[in-house]
This record gives C-alpha cells, sequence and structure tokens, in this order.
C-alpha cells in the first residue's frame, strides 16, 4: 500500500518566514506574509517573538511592521501572552504598534484577562506611553467582559483615573455651534 508522506506545512511557512527575517525579501510572497508570521508565532512561541521584534525593530517596511505586529499579538499561550505584553512596553516600537498589541490581546480571553492584571498591578508604566486622547477608551477593551463582578472590577479600576476621563467640558464645547 501506498502511504501518503505526512508534511508538516507550519515548519515550512516557518522556514519561509525565518528567510525573510534575515533578509531574503522574497522568500514569503508578502500576500501570505501575515499568516505565516502569526501561524510562526503560535507554534514556535516566545523565541520566535524575540527574533520577530528584533526584525520589527530593524525594518522600515511599514507592510513588514504591521504584519509583525499583528503576529506578535497573535499569543495563545500564558507565556506568549506574557511575552506580548512586554513587547507592548517596547520602546523599539512606535507608539501606535505597541497600542494595536494591547488591542488585539484584549480581544481575547487570556489576553484580556492578562492585561487586566497588568494595569491593576503597574498602571502608570503601562499608560504612559499610550496617546492621552487613546486613554479614555481604554475601558471599552474590557467591554465583552459579562461577568457582573468583573464589570465592577473594571468600573474600580477605570473609574478613577483622571487620564481616562473625557473632559466634559471639552466635548461640550467642541459641540456648539460656531456663531
Amino acid at each position: 500500500a501506498y502511504e501518503i508522506p505526512k508534511r508538516d506545512w507550519s515548519s515550512d511557512v516557518c522556514s519561509s518566514d525565518l528567510a525573510s527575517l534575515s533578509g531574503a525579501d522574497r522568500a514569503l510572497d508578502p500576500a501570505y506574509r501575515d499568516l505565516a508570521l502569526t501561524v510562526a508565532v503560535q507554534d514556535r512561541g516566545v523565541p520566535f517573538m524575540d527574533r520577530l521584534l528584533g526584525a520589527t525593530a530593524k525594518s522600515e517596511d511599514p507592510l513588514f511592521r504591521a504584519n509583525a505586529v499583528r503576529a506578535l499579538a497573535a499569543a495563545e499561550t500564558p507565556d506568549e501572552v506574557q511575552r506580548a505584553l512586554a513587547i507592548a512596553r517596547d520602546e523599539r516600537l512606535q507608539s501606535t504598534e505597541r497600542l494595536r498589541v494591547l488591542l488585539a490581546l484584549s480581544g481575547q480571553a487570556a489576553g484580556r484577562d492578562a492585561l487586566f492584571t497588568l494595569l491593576s498591578n503597574d498602571w502608570d508604566a503601562t499608560v504612559a506611553n499610550i496617546a492621552a486622547f487613546v486613554r479614555p477608551r481604554l475601558p471599552t477593551m474590557f467591554a465583552s467582559y459579562c461577568d457582573p463582578a468583573k464589570a465592577d472590577a473594571v468600573g474600580a479600576l477605570f473609574g478613577d483615573r483622571k487620564s481616562t476621563r473625557l473632559n466634559s467640558s471639552h466635548v461640550s464645547e467642541s459641540r456648539m455651534p460656531s456663531s
């Protein structure tokens, strides 16, 4: 009987991707780069995330950077989530890239819980690199919490933070019609 050889496609994608990281720009078609990098992060974990972060920091290609940031935020395991949270504070990334990592992590249960814990324990350092105009929207990262206790915890965390409240006088002034 003929046996069909099994092929580890993720390893092929990762090999192409690793070649791409080492400078062979045509090793992977850019149309597949986003998916390939995400698969590589999820299959290879923290060591690959570290290599990808280094390559991202050195890159001047905005498409590669965007693909890499999405992949870095695709963390699934607790170790990967913790590394992604640390990456979100890495000064080598642009502030919008760091914010994208946080927003993406907030979209999944493990990332959202870890992000909430980080904000609860280290608010100032975590929020320091987030643009002031974005801060009032930070509580929306936890909008999918259905449990009343978690909703109360979010309210307690953000309720007294001046940096996450909109200035009501500014809002009403900006909506006033000009004469």
